[in-house]
C-alpha cells in the first residue's frame, strides 16, 4: 500500500494469533520508500482498525515532513 506521492510505504501482514487462536492479528509496517528503513510499526485485532492506524500514521509523518 503507497500513496503516489507519499516517501512511506505501508506492508500490513495477518498473522497467527497464539494466545487467542480464533481470532486474527494484522502487523503493520511503514517504512521510508528509498532507505527501506521502519519508521513505525504496530499490531491491530482486524484489518480495518490496521488501515486506519497506518492511514493515521501517513498523515502524521506526511504532516511533520512538510512542517
Amino acid at each position: 500500500m503507497r500513496c503516489a506521492s507519499s516517501p512511506y510505504r505501508a506492508e500490513i501482514e495477518q498473522l497467527a494469533n497464539h494466545h487467542r487462536p480464533g481470532l486474527p492479528l494484522f502487523r503493520y509496517v511503514i517504512r521510508d520508500h528509498d532507505s527501506e528503513e521502519v519508521v513505525f510499526d504496530g499490531v491491530a485485532g482486524d484489518m480495518r482498525e490496521a488501515i486506519d492506524s497506518v492511514n493515521a500514521w501517513l498523515d502524521y509523518l506526511e504532516g511533520a515532513a512538510a512542517a
